[in-house]
């Protein structure tokens, strides 16, 4: 297992760093977390800020290398589900 962060990117500018990140098996992990918890947050867009669309999650692993790039307004098309396909 290795530990990746989910950096939040709005509008080009580093905006919520992830300081504790989550540990996953690997890259592939990392990309389907982060475009499952891109689409929770979309459909609980209640409890956000209005603007999501603009923000990317930045994946990058324990040694600092980015691993996956997640535009949540990619993720706006599809609906959350309990087994992640993609």
């Amino acid at each position: 297992m290795s530990r990746y962060f989910f950096n939040i990117v709005v509008r080009g500018r580093n905006a919520i760093p992830d300081p504790e990140g989550d540990e996953l098996a690997g890259d592939k992990e990392a990309r389907k977390h982060a475009k499952m918890v891109a689409r929770e947050m979309l459909s609980d867009r209640i409890w956000y800020k209005r603007g999501l669309e603009h923000w990317t999650f930045v994946i990058t692993n324990e040694a600092g290398r980015q691993v996956g790039v997640v535009p949540f307004s990619d993720q706006s098309r599809f609906r959350t589900t309990s087994s992640e396909s993609n």
